[in-house]
């Protein structure tokens, strides 16, 4: 799977951002800011939420951002998301 999305981030969503055009949510690697989430909800309705969201997102103007750099990964039970120098993480246990 990990090609699959590599290869769908690199050439699609990545070529899309270049441009300044909206990218798409695959997989299960993606964050979304609380104001959309407040603002849209997130009820999906389909096993494919990834693509139901995204045209959602389509639909209400939100643009999809691509961020190249990200990285997430479960690791010891935590949530580690890395953005340039900011590091964040969720204690899953907590």
């Amino acid at each position: 799977y990990s090609l699959f999305y590599y290869i769908q981030n690199f050439f699609f969503n990545r070529a899309r951002m270049i441009m300044n055009l909206s990218g798409s949510i695959n997989g299960t690697g993606f964050m979304v800011k609380k104001e959309v989430i407040e603002k849209h909800g997130f009820n999906p309705k389909t096993l494919t939420e990834d693509i139901e969201f995204t045209a959602m997102c389509a639909l209400n103007g939100e643009k999809i951002a691509f961020v190249e750099d990200a990285i997430t990964f479960l690791l010891n039970k935590k949530v580690i998301f890395i953005e340039e120098d900011d590091i964040l993480y969720r204690d899953l246990d907590n």
